[in-house]
């Protein structure tokens, strides 16, 4: 089971995202500041992925995304922020953040688009007969939910890069 640690300052956020991963069958732990990320990866917590926020309180994303990189902790980092513009992309990516997607990707999904592949993925489930959704059910919304939610980049149309390839990369 993947275990995935998310790192936000809105406790309200943490405790949604953690309570929808655990429904699909991750294993989740949520810190809300810097400082509790690495309390928790160094204490020998294995971590698969890290969703992290950019804009925390003193120390930022981008502080945690430097430190991850220092210690070659061999951990994926995907940043989440409200507060997205060019400069903070380019900035997360050369520190390691999902470098493959800012590359094929000009414009992506945003907090809506998650929101309705749980809820493709809940219906999936409900199709099948089940009460909740697994990984499966939400493997097989992505495509349909986030393929025309995305736009390629000129480097990703130059090397014959569909959004479904991206996709299909991400799982």
């Amino acid at each position: 089971m993947e275990s995935i640690l998310i790192v936000d300052d809105d406790i309200n956020l943490c405790t949604i995202l953690s309570e929808e991963l655990k429904e699909i069958g991750y294993t989740t732990h949520f810190v809300t500041n810097a400082d509790g990320a690495f309390e928790y990866l160094h204490a020998g917590n294995h971590v698969d992925l890290v969703l992290l926020d950019l804009v925390m309180p003193d120390k930022d994303g981008f502080f945690v995304l430097k430190k991850i990189n220092e210690e070659e902790l061999g951990v994926k980092v995907i940043v989440l922020t409200a507060y997205a513009d060019v400069k903070s992309a380019i900035e997360a990516a050369k520190l390691g953040a999902a470098d493959f997607i800012n590359k094929w990707i000009s414009w992506g999904a945003g907090p809506r688009e998650s929101q309705y592949l749980i809820l493709a993925a809940k219906a999936r489930s409900v199709l099948d007969g089940r009460f909740t959704p697994n990984i499966d059910d939400v493997k097989k919304s992505l495509i349909p939910v986030l393929r025309h939610r995305l736009i390629t980049s000129f480097n990703a149309e130059a090397e014959g890069v569909t959004s479904v390839d991206v996709i299909n990369q991400l799982l």
